[in-house]
């Protein structure tokens, strides 16, 4: 992992450039490699040293690299349509898990209403869970109910089981009930677990050591006024608000 850390940090200022070169960064490409790579150093910087404020920093410039992109492509820039599809739910769970609702809520307003661009980019997993998130961060409850008993029937099919516990918490957040949520903690962080080992999706990524996705649902669980109370090391206690 140190290895990793010090190979990003020396790869940064490059990074920055490319993606300050309009040439280059026309579509976006070198911006997301930047937030790519700024998010994970983030997470690495804190799992190694326990660096809470590069997590933060790291974090808060990779998810307004993604708002970036969305205002380019408002402003008639061609950013490529990859960049504006569901699967910006992930950088909205990276607002989320810096607490800060302000932006989470800016993302949250930009995304989605492409159908044709999330037909083409996003697996109907993606397009239920994002849908779900974003109206949890909108407060928009119509849509909180529609959206979560879409996603709990996404994750009832196949290679859904193991983001359960993310439906159970939605469930939770709409009626009010912390106990249910915290239990749906600890079957979401039992589904993390399985998802970072053989072929799961965290295998080989830096959300293994930190389940970013969990802390920022957490943080917004609190936000919605739920006592949420988590003791595990993937969700460290000191990283929510």
């Amino acid at each position: 992992m140190r290895d990793l850390i010090e190979a990003d940090r020396t790869d940064l200022p490059v990074l920055r450039a490319n993606a300050a070169d309009p040439t280059q960064d026309a579509k976006g490409d070198t911006s997301d490699m930047l937030g790519i790579t700024l998010r994970g150093l983030g997470i690495f910087e804190y799992a190694l040293y326990k660096d809470e404020a590069a997590l933060r920093s790291r974090l808060t410039e990779s998810v307004t690299i993604a708002i970036s992109l969305f205002d380019r492509f408002e402003r008639g820039e061609p950013i490529d349509a990859s960049y504006l599809s569901m699967l910006a739910y992930k950088d909205l769970y990276d607002a989320l898990a810096l607490g800060d609702m302000h932006l989470a809520r800016s993302l949250a307003q930009k995304m989605g209403g492409r159908k044709e661009i999330e037909r083409q980019h996003n697996h109907p997993f993606d397009r239920a869970m994002g849908y779900a998130l974003r109206a949890f961060v909108l407060r928009d409850r119509e849509e909180m109910q529609v959206r979560t008993e879409a996603f709990r029937e996404r994750c009832e099919k196949r290679g859904g089981k193991y983001f359960r516990g993310y439906a159970s918490v939605f469930e939770a957040i709409l009626e009010g009930d912390s106990r249910k949520a915290n239990a749906g903690f600890v079957e979401l962080l039992k589904g993390h677990r399985r998802m970072s080992t053989g072929n799961g999706v965290f295998r080989f990524t830096p959300d293994a050591d930190l389940c970013v996705w969990g802390l920022g649902l957490a943080n917004l669980a609190r936000h919605h006024g739920l006592d949420i109370k988590i003791s595990d090391p993937l969700i460290p206690s000191e990283l929510l608000v």
